[in-house]
């Protein structure tokens, strides 16, 4: 059987609450019904602590999918094409700076960026996620992006791809904030599991044909 893991976020900085970490804790239990096994963990915001936590999760759970989550201000839910060798010097939730002060390479061995392995095309042109997950709400649609950022996203991102090379199916995907925090560009929860729940059922089905 197919084995995900999906991972989040805690909150931090402005966000009181983080959806990508709700969607870790809740989607296993969402799909628990789908011929496939989903495990969730919520990493912390942390430069010292959030990779080796990744770790951990995946030598634990031996994924064949690892589906990455965090939140950024889009009203999309968005697919990050790549995850960029560089971190900015943005304080994490322990006020602790990545090293150095400033901006630097994660691995200065490696690439300027390395690229997903989720399958684009179908998260973003396929069918509405309506037709994979009974849903209750309005669809969020799906983009492509080029800019996982600079923080612990692309960080996570990064080491994913450079350290798990056997896992075939690997990829980040940024979410709307909820709507309580952010009225313009925020998303309903049921809403948002709905949608990440559809695309990971869509990963499934790509990464088993």
């Amino acid at each position: 059987m197919t084995t995900v893991l999906v991972t989040g976020f805690e909150p931090f900085g402005r966000w009181t609450k983080n959806p990508s970490g709700d969607l870790a804790v809740g989607l296993p239990i969402m799909l628990k019904h789908h011929p496939f096994t989903t495990h969730g963990e919520v990493l912390p915001v942390s430069w010292t602590d959030a990779v080796p936590k990744l770790r951990a999760a995946v030598f634990s759970y031996q994924p064949d999918i690892l589906v990455l989550l965090g939140v950024a201000s889009s009203a999309e839910i968005r697919i990050e094409v790549m995850a960029k060798n560089v971190a900015a010097p943005l304080p994490d939730n322990a006020g602790k700076y990545p090293q150095n002060h400033g901006l630097y390479r994660i691995d200065g061995e490696k690439p300027v960026a390395l690229f997903t392995k989720l399958p684009l095309e179908s998260l973003i042109y396929a069918p509405s996620a309506a037709e994979k997950t009974p849903m209750r709400q309005p669809p969020i649609s799906s983009i492509p992006s080029f800019d996982a950022g600079a923080y612990l996203c692309n960080f996570v991102f990064f080491h994913a791809l450079s350290e798990f090379p056997d896992i075939s199916s690997c990829g980040f995907i940024h979410v709307p904030p909820y709507a309580e925090e952010n009225p313009t560009m925020g998303a309903d929860p049921g809403a948002l599991q709905e949608a990440i729940a559809g695309h990971i059922v869509t990963i499934v089905e790509a990464f088993e044909s």
